[in-house]
């Protein structure tokens, strides 16, 4: 049997390296950058591993920390694989998540995988899957056991159904909302909102809805009593490509604004049935920092979707997903309180509603139509003075003049400017060449012609008095 290691692509795909080749980087037949292989794994010695669930799965079956039993795989995630277990102390069924024995692990990976363990134990709240314990085994593994969560991730769900309701939607990004704001409260943004962390149950004409895998999430403040860390290599983009904030892009300071436009992501695929933006991974990295979503209005029309999206909806989302975080509703609260207005169909009568649409959809014109909108309304502001002013100038001996007695004047003042800026520059020179006298004698001929001087006249012509005097 062919010995093969599995490494894993920022773009989420998982490339099979055969052990017994010696290169130094592989090429992702998905995103096509090439992944630098450690040296030391081409030395170790691994079988064969499968990244889905079966009955060959070896860990199946097993009791770990004589305690809990492994029923059946789950799924997996970026470090971890989860299975379906049984509490034999409580008789209760629990997730557990494995560290992926996929490849040698870091001890960056292994203070990652606490560090979720920690946050997740903290955070509490029904919205939340809450970590129970975190284990390491007599070889050095760990696993974390978690609330089993019933239902299905929205991945599943979209996978069958293509896109929601906007009531279904709507509701669930409330869900998703009120969970986040407990974790910002205690200081930690999650910063990978996607339809494969949230688990969706529906119960008795309900949804309820969970949030799974802290995994990659960032204490950013101290005031919910967490420990700050920097658990990201440099050089890497933390996150899943369609759903990251320009701020993870750019790699700029996060804040609780990152999940904001998650969830505001997470809330266009729901109602439409694909991301805000597609194509490569490079193409969409980029449109996420440089171009703005097309209107859900305009991509219902287009797929001819017979719901009605109102305006204040369209305009929720674009806030949401505004490019500087600055522009977006400035906390969980304020986005679920605009999804109620939405909710309760009140429209732009309400002020805040208004002002929510006009910010939006001003932040969604290109530069060049904002520059020419705005251009066109200073001109329009600029007529009433501009009427007043002609009013009360036609009082004026100037206005009663002849159309090119006017034009003649002008021309005189545009004259008189040119001649002055000329006498300025040629004693400048003087003065530059030391012709202190030849200058003083130039400014005393202007004097003789009954010029007005502008100040910067009598200021030459006292200092070179002072140097004359010398």
């Amino acid at each position: 049997m062919i010995q093969y290691f599995i490494l894993g692509c920022p773009c989420g795909n998982h490339i099979r390296v055969n052990t017994e080749e010696s290169r130094k980087e592989i090429r992702c037949s998905q995103c096509g950058k090439y992944i630098k292989v450690p040296p030391s794994l081409g030395k170790i010695d691994m079988r064969t591993q499968t990244l889905s669930g079966s009955a060959q799965d070896g860990i199946v079956g097993k009791i770990l920390a004589k305690r809990y039993k492994i029923l059946s795989y789950l799924a997996d995630g970026a470090m971890g694989r989860v299975y379906r277990g049984t509490d034999l102390l409580l008789n209760l069924s629990v997730a557990i998540k494995i560290l992926k024995p996929i490849y040698p692990i870091s001890q960056q990976q292994e203070k990652r995988f606490i560090h979720e363990a920690h946050i997740a134990s903290e955070l509490v709240h029904p919205g939340i899957v809450m970590v129970r314990n975190l284990h390491r085994s007599r070889r050095g593994g760990y696993f974390m056991v978690m609330d089993l969560c019933p239902g299905k991730s929205l991945k599943t769900i979209l996978q069958t159904r293509h896109h929601l309701s906007m009531d279904e939607s709507l509701e669930i990004a409330r869900q998703i909302l009120l969970a986040l704001k407990v974790a910002h409260d205690k200081g930690v943004v999650h910063r990978d909102i996607k339809p494969g962390n949230i688990m969706v149950e529906e119960k008795e004409n309900a949804l309820k809805v969970r949030i799974l895998d802290f995994g990659i999430a960032k204490v950013f403040s101290k005031q919910g009593g967490l420990e700050l860390q920097s658990l990201t290599k440099t050089g890497f983009i933390i996150g899943t490509t369609h759903y990251m904030s320009p701020e993870q892009i750019i790699k700029s300071s996060l804040s609780p604004a990152t999940d904001i436009y998650g969830v505001g992501a997470l809330l266009y695929h729901l109602l439409t049935g694909f991301p805000p933006f597609q194509g490569s991974r490079e193409k969409v990295l980029r449109s996420i920092v440089k171009k703005n979503p097309e209107s859900i209005r305009k991509v219902y029309k287009k797929q001819k979707y017979t719901q009605h999206i109102p305006l204040l909806l369209d305009a929720i989302i674009l806030k949401a997903m505004a490019k500087d975080s600055k522009h977006r509703f400035s906390d969980a609260q304020d986005f679920i309180h605009a999804i109620d207005l939405c909710k309760k169909q009140k429209n732009i009568f309400h002020f805040q509603a208004f002002s929510w649409i006009a910010q939006s959809y001003w932040g969604s014109l290109d530069k060049a139509i904002r520059r020419l909108i705005f251009f066109s309304l200073f001109l329009l502001a600029l007529l009433p003075v501009s009427l007043y002013v002609s009013k009360t100038l036609k009082s004026n001996s100037l206005e009663t003049k002849p159309i090119e007695t006017r034009q003649t004047f002008l021309k005189e003042i545009v004259k008189k400017f040119s001649q002055e800026d000329y006498n300025i520059s040629s004693i400048e020179k003087l003065i530059e060449e030391k012709k202190y006298l030849e200058a003083w004698n130039w400014i005393q001929e202007q004097k003789k012609g009954n010029q007005k001087f502008f100040l910067i006249y009598e200021e030459r012509e006292e200092w070179l008095k002072k140097m004359l005097d010398r």
